[in-house]
């Protein structure tokens, strides 16, 4: 009954409504701080032996944090720009509550990360980090005539973040468990693909040396098969 008030308090796990209707800026604080207290509640039944339902769409968290940031950054980038042509004390502290929500996406979206989330460690790595240079652009049109406290006080919670998150055992752990998951899932498909590549390698050696055009063709699909070989490597 809780878990239902929850998702009936909020568009738990869905932010599209908030974007067609442009209140995303006012409203996801509350998305995030009811996900994480529905996601505390569900682990704390499942530590108490509680069944908890399988919800999905629960997985999609730590993307759809990462989405909206991106949403979100475009208000920075645009309230970025009127502050550099019409400055004023304002503007700034807007500038600083936009980064504000960017940060608290960047942050909570790892808290959602898991073994079953749609987006792995590696790849959250590389999005907050692209994510803080778009950041650091915005700041040069921002600061350029002084420094705003409150903005650049969330410019560097944004840079520790991602330091944090590069250093950050508990990613770098689950990634390779994901890793591990991965490959065992897919040791069929690995093993036939390097069937191949042996079976290639020897029509390879076995083919008239002077036929170019049979050797050019097995060395495509030889290559060609380890480029896809390549892609199950790790959990992406």
């Amino acid at each position: 009954m809780l878990l239902g008030e929850l998702r009936n308090a909020c568009a738990s796990f869905s932010y599209e409504q908030m974007v067609v209707d442009n209140e995303y800026l006012e409203k996801a604080g509350k998305m995030i701080a009811l996900d994480c207290y529905e996601a505390l509640t569900e682990r704390k039944l499942a530590e108490m032996g509680r069944e908890v339902p399988e919800d999905v769409n629960f997985r999609s968290v730590s993307r759809t944090y990462m989405e909206l940031a991106d949403i979100v950054f475009t208000d920075l980038r645009d309230t970025s720009a009127h502050c550099f042509n019409f400055p004023s004390d304002a503007l700034r502290e807007k500038t600083a509550g936009i980064l504000k929500l960017i940060c608290d996406l960047v942050q909570y979206s790892a808290v959602h990360l898991s073994m079953d989330s749609d987006m792995c460690p590696s790849q959250y790595r590389g999005w907050a980090s692209k994510l803080l240079s778009r950041c650091e652009v915005a700041s040069k049109y921002i600061e350029y005539d002084g420094k705003c406290e409150a903005y650049t006080k969330q410019m560097e919670r944004l840079s520790e973040l991602v330091s944090r998150a590069e250093s950050d055992g508990r990613l770098t752990d689950l990634q390779s468990a994901r890793n591990r998951r991965y490959l065992a899932e897919n040791q069929k498909i690995i093993a036939w693909g390097r069937s191949n590549v042996e079976k290639l390698n020897l029509q390879l050696e076995l083919c008239d040396p002077y036929d170019m055009t049979q050797r050019r063709y097995l060395m495509e699909l030889i290559n060609t098969t380890n480029g896809w070989l390549d892609g199950f490597e790790k959990d992406h």
